[in-house]
């Protein structure tokens, strides 16, 4: 949430110049899949990330790491069992997590409601 306001902080002043910067995109996976573990709690959920190498990006940090960590405090929250597999080079990142059966929600466009 810090992160989210200071992001929109930034954007909000129009002199703000949102400059990319190189930092260690394998740190910075790596440190938010250790701070978000907590949200997969008892659950039989492996979590497992996946790169060649470390790499390094150019990129402005602050706005790629909210993304990133929305990702992952998604799949750590709404995965009951199985793994989380989290791909990622220089290209970008792919985060794949099991949905059960029980867990689809379907919409039903003639209705305009969910379906569960």
């Amino acid at each position: 949430m810090t992160q989210l306001t200071q992001a929109l902080l930034l954007l909000s002043q129009s002199k703000v110049n949102l400059e990319s910067t190189e930092f260690d995109f394998s740190n910075m996976i790596q440190t938010r899949v250790d701070q978000l573990k907590y949200l997969v709690g008892q659950r039989d959920v492996q979590v497992h990330l996946n790169s060649d190498s470390s790499v390094n990006l150019k990129q402005v940090q602050v706005l790629l790491d909210i993304a990133i960590t929305n990702l992952l405090r998604n799949a750590f929250e709404h995965t009951l069992e199985g793994s989380i597999d989290i791909d990622f080079d220089a290209n970008g990142i792919r985060v794949q997590n099991p949905i059960l059966p029980e867990q689809q929600v379907h919409f039903d466009r003639g209705k305009g409601r969910v379906l569960v």
